[in-house]
């Protein structure tokens, strides 16, 4: 029912989202939009040992804004027209954090020519970011990550990248901070 529930939407300009799922197997999510610009997405689930798949096909969509909690795959038909999007994955537990992870980076490739990014991430493998050649502001939220990793690698494949916002939580590091970039690499080559 679920599967079917937002499929064929011919008008359907916003959709949001929002609630919990108890499901005792794998839930299947097929969003079908053809005129959808701005899509949200909040989902938990009460039994985390499944993985779910949420599939978009929604060409005209600009804005994303996607917080799980749980292990899904994400299919983007076509993201062409995104500009924006704000993903949260704060599912990472135990057993699990390899699937997260594998999740996390396939969703981040099909997103890689954004202009920003909102990333909030309880688990990441630096190795596994894709290039953002079109990303010029990114929002970095990172619980109990290798900090200098993820960000040397982010600065790294991200090119065109002016602003950045880091807001890091762990037992060891906590805080926010904003950089400039654009600043900071004309001051750096003033230097020279």
């Amino acid at each position: 029912m679920i599967s079917k529930l937002f499929s064929d939407c011919p008008v359907l300009e916003g959709l949001t989202i929002d609630g919990g799922i108890r499901a005792k197997e794998v839930l299947n999510f097929m969003i079908s939009a053809p005129k959808l610009k701005t899509l949200q997405i909040s989902l938990s689930v009460d039994n985390p040992h499944y993985v779910y798949n949420l599939s978009i096909d929604a060409p005209m969509l600009e804005n994303l804004d996607i917080e799980l909690d749980i292990v899904a795959n994400c299919v983007l038909e076509s993201a062409k027209s995104l500009v924006k999007a704000n993903i949260a994955l704060d599912g990472c537990i135990g057993e699990q954090r390899p699937a997260f992870s594998n999740c996390a980076t396939a969703l981040l490739a099909q997103v890689r020519n954004l202009t920003y990014l909102s990333l909030s991430a309880s688990c990441f493998e630096a190795g596994d970011l894709p290039s953002f050649n079109n990303l010029k502001q990114l929002k970095l939220v990172l619980y109990d990550c290798y900090y200098s990793e993820l960000l040397a690698e982010v600065l790294k494949r991200s090119a065109n990248l002016k602003d950045l916002f880091l807001d890091a939580y762990s037992h060891v590091l906590q805080g926010s901070c904003y950089i400039a970039l654009g600043a900071m690499a004309s001051a750096f080559a003033h230097e020279r």
